[in-house]
């Protein structure tokens, strides 16, 4: 089983696999089924043979993850379904007792694999200290794909930390926190009363016109409340730490930046109201809304991990420390002694 997935690879896969199944539906609505049967049934087969196996067999040949066939054998059988005349669907039935344990076979397998990766991995990345940074190292190592791995981390990471965060951690060397001063938490627990009341009022409303909508929109918002209570736990626990060879800067599950010492040009103060270079970040869910009091000047931009993958590159960003002080002089210390 092979972990990456790109378009490439399944351009020419998908389009066999679309010519087969749209030949077979309009073999199955055309009225040619209704005075030749077998042709009927040949079609069905494409459907619910033919398709699925060559697309397995391309997934194979093309070292894909073969848990892609489980959505395509269930198009084929969907289609079916609506295609089909009804004194074929006994057919179809039958075939489901094939076709359903065949794809749980599938499954398991990538659970079964998956779970010995996992396992392989942890030993490596159990020494990590911040539970979403061991948790990104332990999904990479295990998928091999940096982009599945960062999406997959930020999901669970969310969950984590809204429904079971870890312990908090405090203050100690190397370790700056950035929540006790800035008044967001507050801030941002009101976000959260107010998303409440609007998805419930949301709700109602679009439940008179479509119920399944509104159930639709409740689940979303209910993601995005988890997403924010995630953050809002996460920064008290994530803290902004001082290594071996730079700093890395965190900001509840929003943002996050890994910066070598010999990158940083200055820390400058930044007093409340002051604009900082249109090119700059602010390290933060809210962005420039947020409080900020110091600004890293950099030679060279640096990654800003957001979420799910996303990432911005930057000369300047800007930040809120509760110590700004003790923080920029540990900071500049540290890369005077590299400099050294």
């Amino acid at each position: 089983m092979a972990a990456t997935l790109h378009l490439r690879q399944l351009a020419l896969p998908l389009a066999i696999i679309g010519t087969v199944f749209g030949v077979a539906a309009a073999l199955l609505l055309s009225p040619a089924t209704i005075h030749h049967p077998a042709l009927a049934k040949a079609a069905l087969a494409d459907l619910l043979v033919t398709g699925p196996v060559l697309f397995l067999v391309f997934a194979y040949l093309r070292k894909l993850p073969l848990i892609i066939i489980v959505p395509v054998a269930n198009i084929g059988l969907e289609l079916a379904l609506l295609t089909a005349p009804a004194d074929l669907h006994p057919i179809i039935r039958n075939a489901m007792w094939i076709t359903y344990p065949l794809l749980a076979a599938v499954v398991l397998r990538l659970a079964y694999l998956t779970y010995r990766q996992l396992r392989l991995a942890y030993p490596l990345i159990a020494g990590i200290p911040d539970a979403r940074d061991r948790l990104h190292a332990l999904l990479d190592k295990a998928t091999g794909t940096a982009q599945s791995a960062a999406i997959m981390t930020s999901d669970l990471a969310f969950l984590r930390y809204a429904i079971w965060a870890p312990k908090p951690r405090y203050h100690g060397p190397g370790i700056f926190s950035s929540h006790r001063q800035s008044g967001l938490i507050p801030l941002l627990w009101a976000i959260v009363a107010v998303v409440v009341l609007e998805t419930v009022v949301l709700h109602i409303l679009v439940h008179l016109v479509s119920p399944v909508l509104a159930w639709v929109l409740s689940a979303l918002s209910l993601y995005g409340l988890l997403s924010l209570v995630g953050h809002i736990r996460a920064l008290p626990r994530r803290y902004s730490t001082l290594g071996n060879d730079g700093v890395t800067l965190r900001t509840g599950l929003f943002g996050q930046c890994n910066i070598l010492y010999r990158q940083i040009a200055e820390i400058t103060p930044m007093a409340a109201g002051r604009d900082v270079p249109p090119n700059s970040w602010q390290l933060g869910i809210l962005g420039g809304m947020e409080p900020r009091n110091l600004l890293l000047v950099l030679h060279h931009p640096a990654t800003i991990e957001i979420s799910h993958g996303m990432t911005r590159r930057t000369r300047y960003i800007a930040i809120h420390m509760d110590d700004p002080q003790g923080f920029a002089n540990a900071v500049l210390q540290m890369r005077d002694q590299h400099a050294e």
